[in-house]
């Protein structure tokens, strides 16, 4: 137990807090390729004003997991976690809400830290003094060890509307277990293809776009494609959704070859995505007048690209990380429900050399995803 202020401040791995009590859940991870934390973290807390509690240790093996910080001040005011892991660094700025727990993500990676103190340069009052308390009386954003540095803690990530009560504890957060609400989402982290049929060449790759697995299909030379096709009905949607993929071509890439095709409940393919020379492509066999495929955003080979969807009122929208591909907006769609996904990496004729293609988060919704987890 840590005291500060008057008030018992408990810091603990999951669970969760009182009724009525002012507290934070934060959801911690290790950001991918950062290096392996020390077998120790240390976590500290603090206001404008400096630390709330003393340092506190918690086990780097606890990663994935959950942070409770309870019995904060009942006042609504900033608080700064910082959790230290040696290599590695994370920090979530999150707004209290007196008698209410608010819920944060504190990712740790290779956060800057100029001073050394154990406090990211992003949150640190004195980024250039070592001042691991940091005091900071008259709360102006500069330590009371240093001036002319004005932190900057006006963007707060509030996620006090995020319902996490259904979640087991002792679940490791995925992007698909803190969106429950999504009609489809599925982001392999089961380490199976418990969604998809697989038909050719699939598998499930712990060389992953985000998390801890990935779908990978892989053609070989001489084969012409591999694929997965959901299992299951699709969830119904109406004729207007959203859909996003993380998604990364490898290998030795043919001239044109398809990524994946959304079908219809009858099986007609309404929307085809692929790669033309090096431009992803968006080859659409539900038009009434078909002038594709579009190919105007390029791909580059072993890059990841989060690539989101919009069909409906006619027309159908391409974002490519969270930024829209003017140039291959499609008007003249005819509107379909989705029926059916068909993730295929594959060419007309036998490949020449082998590549692949490696996906993840695929999710559908009636309302934007986006690319956040």
């Amino acid at each position: 137990m840590l005291r500060a202020f008057g008030c018992t401040i408990l810091l603990y791995l999951a669970g969760c807090s009182s009724a009525g009590d002012t507290s934070a859940l934060l959801e911690l991870s290790l950001a991918q390729n950062a290096p392996a934390p020390t077998a120790i973290l240390t976590a500290r807390v603090y206001d404008d004003a400096g630390a709330l509690t003393p340092s506190r240790a918690l086990p780097s093996s606890a990663l994935p997991g959950r942070l409770v910080i309870s019995h904060l001040p009942a006042v609504a005011q900033r608080i700064r976690v910082v959790v230290d892991g040696g290599a590695v660094l994370g920090v979530a700025v999150v707004q209290t809400k007196p008698g209410q727990q608010v819920s944060g993500l504190l990712v740790l990676g290779t956060a800057a830290d100029s001073d050394g103190d154990g406090v990211p340069d992003s949150v640190d009052v004195c980024p250039n003094v070592v001042d691991p308390d940091q005091k900071d009386d008259d709360r102006d954003g500069r330590g009371n060890l240093c001036g002319g540095v004005i932190l900057d803690l006006s963007t707060i990530v509030d996620f006090s509307g995020v319902d996490l009560a259904g979640v087991d504890m002792a679940t490791p957060i995925t992007p698909c277990s803190l969106h429950p609400e999504y009609a489809f989402c599925d982001d392999f982290e089961s380490g199976t293809l418990g969604h998809w049929q697989a038909m050719d060449n699939a598998s499930i790759t712990t060389n992953a776009l985000d998390g801890m697995n990935s779908l990978l299909l892989t053609v070989a030379a001489g084969q012409t494609k591999a694929d997965v096709i959901t299992a299951a009905p699709f969830p119904a949607l109406t004729a207007q959704f959203w859909g996003r993929v993380r998604m990364q071509i490898g290998g030795s890439v043919p001239g044109y070859y398809s990524v994946f095709e959304i079908y219809d409940a009858s099986g007609t393919p309404g929307m085809v995505f692929g790669v033309n020379s090096g431009f992803l492509a968006l080859d659409e066999y539900g038009f009434t007048a078909d002038a594709h495929p579009v190919s105007s955003q390029p791909i580059t080979v072993n890059t990841a690209y989060c690539v989101e969807w919009h069909i409906g009122g006619g027309e159908v929208k391409v974002f490519v990380d969270g930024n829209e591909v003017t140039a291959m907006t499609a008007t003249g769609h005819q509107a379909f429900a989705p029926g059916k996904l068909d993730f295929t990496v594959g060419v007309t004729s036998a490949a020449a050399a082998s590549f692949s293609g490696r996906f993840d988060d695929i999710a559908f919704d009636e309302i934007r995803i986006g690319c956040a987890p």
